[in-house]
């Protein structure tokens, strides 16, 4: 007899989830790489790996183009994965998906289960969930949420709550959705338990509903914040007066903006105290769309920290490069970029659609 075929269950259990990515990356629901594969070597091998739950709890649907026209087997697989991970805190990885039954089937199957979440990337539309929407908003083991939609709502969306996931620590969000629920931007801001977030990426956001967050994200570690747009001077209030936002314990803070008028955010800037912020990323325009004695003069002082890397986007650029050492004194050092992809080595990852194993994005 191989030696191999002598080793305990217990044995080949851990040598078949150590031969998986490590959870929470999804390994491919078919193929060589599936732990499908494992079952197909003998019947003891697949009496163990189905009595592995481990092997079974990272499920990622809809992430291939290539594999779309196998949707059925996909739903009819990550429906056999998810009894066979038990009781097991699930990851979740939806892609994007064409309208039609068998998509719809795999969207409900996900949600069906979504109390058992423990990583969630998804790419859903409005109909199919909306978190806080009672009562579908207790997820009791979620720590990761990504989270965009296809499309816009048709009418108002009414019962809009706030999630209740007491463990959810990193969020990524396209605002487009929330921010057109409603009007106000305190929709945003009583969507989450934003003070028990420590990683937090909005993109489309806009400026008032992006203050309303910052007043209650005050845990934050690392903050990504993409606006998309701004609010004319008849649109909302800026910041009051005297407002400053600390953050104890931010280390990273990224801010990119599309529109060419700053002036709210030099305010947000100016008012943001982060005594532990070693990364800081900003728009060639921020800083540059002031001249002379007006100039934004972003200091270690006015953030209260020593910034110890700046990365700029070097688009758009109006003068000289020596200006933007002038407007920033005393920061280790400034490196710029012609690109704007942040490498995560340097920045970390925003996405949690990496969370699949394969060479698609979700």
């Amino acid at each position: 007899m191989h030696p191999l075929l002598a080793l305990p269950s217990e044995i080949l259990s851990e040598i078949f989830v150590q031969c998986l990515p490590p959870y929470p990356i999804c390994p491919p629901l078919l193929g060589d790489s599936s732990p499908t594969k494992l079952t197909q070597v003998c019947r003891r091998w697949r009496e163990i790996a189905h009595a592995t739950p481990e092997l079974w709890r990272g499920i990622a649907l809809f992430t291939s183009a290539g594999l779309r026209r196998f949707s059925e087997l996909q739903v009819a697989t990550a429906e056999v994965w998810i009894k066979r991970s038990g009781a097991l805190p699930l990851c979740v990885i939806l892609g994007s998906t064409p309208h039609g039954e068998p998509e719809a089937k795999g969207v409900s199957l996900l949600l069906e289960h979504r109390s058992r979440w423990q990583y969630a990337a998804l790419r859903c539309r409005v109909s199919e969930w909306i978190p806080g929407r009672a009562p579908e908003c207790e997820m009791p083991f979620l720590r990761q949420l990504d989270l965009m939609y296809s499309d816009q709502p048709q009418e108002p969306i009414e019962d809009l709550g706030t999630l209740d996931a007491p463990h959810l620590t990193t969020v990524f969000l396209d605002c487009d959705l929330v921010l057109n629920l409603n009007e106000s931007p305190t929709v945003l801001a009583g969507l989450l338990v934003w003070i028990q977030l420590t990683r937090v990426f909005l993109c489309n956001i806009d400026f008032d509903s992006a203050v309303g967050v910052l007043h209650h994200a005050t845990n934050l570690v690392a903050c990504r914040l993409e606006f998309e747009r701004w609010s004319p001077p008849d649109g909302g209030p800026n910041l009051q007066p005297g407002t400053v936002f600390v953050f104890p314990r931010l280390e990273t803070l990224i801010i990119t903006a599309v529109f060419s008028n700053y002036e709210q955010l030099d305010e947000l800037l100016l008012a943001i105290r982060a005594p532990n912020l070693r990364r800081l990323h900003l728009d060639h325009d921020m800083l540059a769309h002031r001249d002379g004695e007006d100039s934004l003069q972003l200091t270690p002082d006015s953030l209260g920290c020593a910034v110890e890397r700046l990365l700029l986007s070097i688009t758009n650029i109006r003068g000289p490069l020596e200006s933007i050492r002038n407007s920033i004194p005393r920061v280790g050092m400034i490196e710029m970029s012609s690109t704007e992809d942040l490498s995560s080595d340097v920045w970390g990852h925003w996405d949690l659609g990496r969370l699949w194993q394969g060479n698609d994005t979700v």
